[in-house]
């Protein structure tokens, strides 16, 4: 990314998350260079903070600098005035946000990984504006990744298929989870990511979905299955599936699919988080919109077929929009 000892990061999200603890404290601890933080992030003192800081630089998920740059359009006293670089991750980043980041003199790179592999795949600065969200990057220096198909071999460039990868970056394991570890990680040390992406003759990559039933929101991962699970019992509810739903803000928010057991009164989402609630359940995995449905669609051993609800869902949504 281009950044040295001189730089000043700026980080808002939490240190005991993959992000706030790889680019908040030990990328400036290997560049020797300085970190600001922001316990509570809020867009308008975050700008502030970061002009008075000099902050040259910052790595975080979408939500962040999606926040700050609306501030800013409907603020023209505000502005950056030192900031750089904006490395983003958590979600394929849209034109229209690297291009409102670049009218405010920002390079918006996108930045894909995980906490398993952290992210070892960037859109260099100098190609950001050139490549405006088609890909998700290229691989750092000393990592490679690769394609594959459902059988372990390489696909042909241009097809698509799961991303791996492999590096000195690269997590060891999981503590105390051996089998866990050996679906994760082989002996040759490749880490499965379970996202589906394609890669051309430059070795540029798009990810463009996941083989893992798993809900980016605000570049956090959830489980849909847990979220599933946390519900069976439920009042009302005789079966359900949660998919991604997908926001501009976060990249994705959380769409469950109720089957209701009475057809004249199916489970609202208040019924549903107030049962969450009285379990403890953590609240980022409330559902925050529900659609009902007569039966989950599966396949024949039972799995649910989430892209039929995601299709669903997109028809619902853009029925909405349509007037009256």
């Amino acid at each position: 990314l281009g950044r040295g000892e001189h730089d000043v990061m700026f980080m808002p999200s939490p240190l005991n998350h993959a992000t706030g603890f790889f680019h908040g404290l030990i990328s400036p601890l290997l560049l020797g260079g300085r970190a600001v933080l922001q316990q509570d992030f809020r867009a308008a003192e975050a700008i502030d903070l970061m002009n008075a800081e000099g902050v040259t630089w910052s790595m975080s998920a979408t939500p962040f600098i999606f926040d700050m740059l609306n501030i800013m359009e409907a603020n023209p006293d505000l502005s950056f005035t030192t900031l750089e670089v904006f490395a983003c991750g958590g979600a394929p980043l849209p034109p229209s946000l690297i291009e409102l980041a670049g009218r405010h003199g920002i390079l918006l790179c996108e930045i894909y990984g995980s906490t398993e592999s952290c992210p070892h795949v960037y859109v260099p600065p100098s190609r950001c504006l050139e490549w405006d969200g088609a890909w998700s990057g290229v691989p750092f220096e000393g990592i490679e990744v690769r394609v594959i198909d459902g059988n372990g071999n390489e696909v042909c460039r241009g097809e698509q298929g799961e991303e791996i990868s492999r590096g000195p970056h690269m997590f060891v394991g999981y503590l105390n989870e051996p089998e866990r570890t050996d679906r994760a990680l082989d002996d040759a040390g490749w880490f499965y990511s379970g996202d589906l992406c394609y890669q051309d003759e430059e070795g540029r990559i798009r990810i463009n979905g996941r083989k893992k039933e798993v809900i980016i929101r605000g570049g956090e991962n959830i489980s849909a299955r847990e979220i599933d699970d946390d519900l069976i019992g439920a009042p009302g509810l005789a079966n359900s599936a949660t998919i991604g739903m997908p926001d501009e803000r976060l990249g994705e928010r959380i769409c469950t699919f109720v089957v209701p057991s009475d057809p004249t009164r199916p489970p609202t989402q208040d019924e549903l988080i107030a049962y969450l609630k009285d379990r403890h359940v953590a609240k980022r995995l409330w559902p925050e919109r529900v659609e009902v449905i007569d039966e989950i669609p599966v396949t024949a051993t039972g799995k649910v077929k989430r892209f039929i609800l995601a299709q669903i869902l997109k028809e619902r949504m853009e029925a909405e929009q349509r007037p009256i």
